[in-house]
């Protein structure tokens, strides 16, 4: 509140006349409690206000109007000058009562409510920043515990594997590859959308599989190494997945090697047939 809404709004005389809202009465008070000018400015016009009010209800304003002086001479009424002397007398007793009930009682109370009301709003600023803090912890939890998960789940993720593109692809092509020593044998095979982005191949081990990891390697039928993805390992199904982008398989015949990996020594475990075949 500034002192120039102050005086265009009359504040202070509204203040004395108790014509002030409740809001707009506290912000008062908290700004003429600091500033000297405006608390000189509430006593004066207080003290003017009950002089006024004290005149008018001793009713001396109505007294013998003949006491005043008459034109051409110099006679005048009996003690004419006595009613306007008590009256400021009893003005100014009435003044000193105010101002004492102001200092005295008024001014610490009204100073004692504005200490309550900081003390509350205090309180109320520890409280919300105790909550932020806690759900500032809880959250900090939360991507811990989420942290924790991705990196219990990174190692069945394949080292070399490209990340999944946004978006989500559904019906994506997958074969599970059987071996087979017979080379007369059918092929493995599977169909591969014009608009399959990737591929998977599933490939089951035998329980007693003692391999710490796996390496997978597709090679053409000119024995030409097409793909090769390191750092497999066996899913709560036993089995191995890997999931490849389709691009790099045109329809024709390849050749699977699944390899066991034992303190980085490789064994192959398995050869799959594979045909590929675009639709």
């Amino acid at each position: 509140m500034t002192h120039s809404e102050i005086e265009q709004q009359e504040t202070i005389e509204r203040y004395v006349r108790d014509q002030l809202a409740t809001a707009e009465r506290r912000a008062f008070q908290e700004h003429f409690f600091i500033c000297d000018r405006c608390f000189e400015q509430v006593q004066m016009t207080e003290r003017f206000v009950a002089g006024v009010r004290y005149a008018a209800a001793t009713g001396w304003m109505e007294g013998e109007r003949t006491a005043l002086p008459k034109t051409g001479g110099v006679t005048f009424g009996s003690g004419w000058w006595w009613t306007p002397i008590a009256a400021m007398a009893a003005a100014s007793l009435a003044l000193a009562v105010v101002v004492g009930w102001l200092t005295l009682y008024r001014m610490p109370q009204l100073r004692a409510e504005l200490a309550q009301e900081r003390q509350a709003h205090a309180q109320s600023e520890r409280e919300n920043r105790r909550h932020l803090d806690q759900t500032l912890e809880e959250l900090q939890g939360a991507r811990q515990q989420r942290a924790e998960l991705e990196n219990q789940l990174a190692p069945l993720k394949p080292d070399n594997q490209p990340a999944p593109a946004a978006g989500s692809e559904p019906n994506i092509p997958l074969v599970m590859l059987e071996a087979t020593r017979d080379d007369a044998a059918a092929a493995n095979e599977i169909v591969v959308p014009a608009r399959a982005r990737r591929l998977v191949l599933w490939t089951e081990l035998a329980p007693d599989s003692s391999f710490s990891s796996f390496r997978l390697q597709v090679l053409t039928t000119e024995n030409r190494v097409e793909q090769t993805v390191g750092g497999l390992k066996k899913n709560a199904y036993g089995a191995v997945a890997v999931s490849l982008p389709a691009s790099s398989f045109p329809a024709g015949k390849y050749l699977v090697k699944l390899y066991g990996l034992v303190r980085r020594q490789a064994t192959l475990v398995e050869e799959y047939k594979l045909r590929v075949r675009r639709k």
